[in-house]
């Protein structure tokens, strides 16, 4: 099957149908109102996000997003991309669209001159990101609850 292949779009339009995406694919949250992605995606100081989606009958099916951003690595200032809101519709998975986009963002940001993409994915994506778009597993993340000195 062939989908339509993006750029991301950062106009309200846009963004209220990725809104709708979000919402749909993390029904659990309500962080994704216009203002808050407004705020991540062309409110960013270091510039809009970089990315693509995946278009199936005029509705985002697969979203690859990549927020600008700048670290210090090994005493140099580089840009980068860090990869947020990454997610594909559950009718979707297992059409390789993540992997897709995820390749074309990478392609893109070469090209646009970052030095490098990072990203903290869910145990469903870790997988994708490693052997398919060749990142590093720096650690897992830990979870520790606690209050004071009295941390699980």
């Amino acid at each position: 099957m062939e989908y339509g292949i993006n750029n991301i779009k950062n106009d309200d339009d846009s963004l209220i149908e990725l809104q709708h995406f979000l919402q749909t694919v993390f029904p659990h949250t309500s962080r994704f109102t216009l203002d808050f992605l407004r705020w991540q995606y062309k409110e960013n100081p270091l510039g809009e996000m970089e990315g693509f989606n995946a278009w199936d009958e005029g509705k985002i099916v697969s979203h690859f997003a990549g927020l600008p951003i700048v670290m210090n690595l090994f005493g140099e200032e580089r840009r980068g991309l860090l990869c947020i809101n990454v997610s594909t519709h559950p009718a979707y998975q297992g059409r390789k669209l993540f992997k897709t986009l995820g390749e074309r963002t990478m392609e893109y940001a070469k090209h646009k001159g970052y030095d490098f993409m990072i990203a903290v994915p869910n145990a469903n994506s870790s997988h994708t990101f490693l052997k398919y778009l060749g990142f590093y597993l720096i650690s897992p993340l830990t979870v520790k609850v606690g209050i004071g000195n009295k941390i699980y």
